[in-house]
């Protein structure tokens, strides 16, 4: 897995993550409901959201039977909330036309957004009316919850009331259903939203850090790989390919080596065993590290481990110097005999190197015996002077650092 496939990963998985950041607009959405209205009948769960005015519902919640206000007076009035109605009325109607026994502490009033009055108007309605509180549903399908605010006083206000969407306000309209109002924490708390927004830019920042610094790990280690090779060493791809054994004491043969040339530690049973092209055996990590960074031949044999002889320090270089100064030599003798060449061909004579050798030595010994004959020697030189012409100096065959020495 490359660089690129990494950002691509990391980018989809924030791409991801953001999607899950609700929006502006979504914060009104039914995901932040602040309470539930559970009917006892079917269990089913209804989202609402409080009323900023008026008392809260509480932990422990509240129950009661919903009185839908349309039921009682088919006028648009009392279906709104805009008008009180008697709570005689209201309990007389729920005995005759419901078959409902509304309890001493109250009932809860059901009535729909709109009809000219505002919601504290609502509220208060009911409140005279004897319900213990309010639910008030959506005058429209808009799938978004919304906060009921009041203007003015709303100190007088002592029963809580709760908006719905329209689609649930119908639910609960079909019939007098016992319900169970309770308070819920948002699925989406400030805390969550404050968290997701401040952690996925620090992710997404992180991510970005990371993938900067395989980059330059990758180029480095390139750079590394790359500078090996030009210094001599081996690459990991090369030094992959040799073989490996494991080392069992048992199987080991008579000229097998028992020692790690680089750590100087005895093999044991079990240890991996790297061998190379001229069958020295070495640790894995030893020679590895040895092949990377240092050279690609065996520290023992010098033999590399890629069949390829090149030249390095250890590479004598006197058989290139020497035929380079023979191959020299050779031209200039020819271009030499090709000058002769040109003259008169019957004074060119053959004369070995030994004999031109021989005659210098006669010439040089001929005129030493005339300078003694005539100057006389004195007792300190005749001391020196060897009785036998023919004796061979062994001075002249001794290494030069002796001769320094003896003098």
């Amino acid at each position: 897995m490359d660089c690129k496939e990494i950002t691509w990963i990391l980018f989809c998985i924030i791409w991801i993550g953001c999607c899950f950041i609700p929006s502006s607009e979504a914060y009104d959405d039914n995901l932040f409901s602040d309470s539930l209205i559970i009917i006892d009948k079917t269990n089913d769960t209804i989202q609402g959201r409080m009323a900023a005015f008026g008392p809260r519902i509480g932990e422990e919640g509240f129950k009661g039977v919903v009185i839908s206000m349309d039921k009682i007076d088919s006028s648009k009035s009392y279906s709104y909330g805009c008008k009180s109605i008697k709570e005689t009325t209201v309990r007389e109607f729920a005995k005759e036309r419901l078959d409902v026994e509304i309890p001493e502490d109250g009932y809860i009033a059901l009535v729909e957004r709109g009809g000219g009055c505002s919601f504290s108007d609502k509220v208060r309605n009911m409140q005279r009316s004897g319900a213990k509180a309010v639910i008030v549903g959506n005058n429209h399908g808009d799938p978004h919850l919304i906060t009921m605010y009041a203007s003015g006083d709303t100190s007088d206000i002592y029963i809580p009331s709760v908006f719905i969407l329209q689609y649930d306000m119908f639910v609960l309209r079909s019939e007098p259903f016992d319900v169970t109002v309770i308070e819920s924490e948002s699925d989406w708390a400030a805390t969550d939203i404050f968290i997701m927004t401040t952690i996925l830019p620090v992710v997404f920042i992180i991510g970005i850090f990371v993938i900067y610094k395989l980059r330059v790990e990758i180029l480095e280690s390139d750079m590394q790989n790359e500078s090996n090779v030009s210094l001599g060493a081996a690459s990991q791809e090369e030094v992959d390919a040799l073989p490996i054994k494991i080392f069992d004491m048992k199987k080991k043969q008579e000229n097998d080596p028992e020692t790690c040339a680089v750590c100087i530690d005895d093999f044991t049973d079990g240890d991996k065993l790297r061998v190379l092209p001229c069958h020295h055996e070495y640790h894995v990590e030893c020679i590895d590290l040895w092949l990377t960074t240092r050279k690609r031949f065996c520290p023992i044999c010098k033999r590399s481990i890629t069949g390829e002889d090149d030249a390095d320090e250890n590479t004598p270089l006197l058989a290139r110097s020497s035929s380079n100064t023979y191959n020299t030599g050779e031209g200039q003798n020819s271009s030499d005999s090709d000058t002769d060449s040109q003259g008169d061909e019957s004074h060119v004579i053959d004369i070995g190197l030994d004999e031109i050798d021989n005659s210098e030595d006669e010439e040089v010994r001929e005129e030493r015996e005339n300078e003694n004959h005539e100057d006389g020697p004195t007792s300190q030189e005749e001391s020196l002077i060897l009785p036998n012409d023919d004796f061979d100096d062994p001075s002249e065959n001794e290494p030069l650092i002796n001769l320094v020495t003896r003098s």
